[in-house]
């Protein structure tokens, strides 16, 4: 779903708000690592050496106080997060794939010859890696 605060209302499943998931992990590869999962593979939609500006956010959100604390502090989690994909891929735990190119493209992004030039950079980035992740995936 969409469910980006402050965009959009909360979707609610069986009386239970839900919102984005990227509200609570940016990046989602702790779960497969406690899974037990041996071979991952992180597509990341930014640049390695991108990170977060770290600037504390101000999120009011009345109703929920938790999600409010949890994007104060979602830049400086997201960061911490690229830094432990950069050493579990050093490890050999992980592969992570990153865009070549910052194409500077908005969450809710209407420039379809911009979304069309990413979609063909994804494209290239992923044909230029098979070789590294069939060595990977071995």
């Amino acid at each position: 779903t969409c469910a980006i605060p402050l965009m959009f209302p909360p979707i609610v499943i069986d009386g239970v708000p839900y919102l984005d998931g990227g509200c609570a992990d940016k990046i989602p590869y702790a779960w497969a690592l406690a899974a037990g999962f041996e071979k991952i593979i992180v597509v990341r939609t930014r640049p390695a050496d991108y990170r977060k500006t770290g600037k504390p956010k101000r999120v009011k959100y009345p109703a929920y106080p938790l999600l409010a604390a949890q994007l104060a502090g979602s830049d400086a989690r997201y960061n911490r997060q690229c830094q432990e994909l950069e050493a579990l891929e050093q490890a050999g735990r992980l592969v992570v794939i990153n865009p070549s190119v910052d194409l500077q493209v908005a969450r809710l992004e209407g420039d379809m010859e911009k979304l069309g030039r990413l979609y063909w950079m994804g494209n290239r980035d992923a044909n230029a890696q098979l070789e590294r992740l069939r060595a990977y995936l071995v």
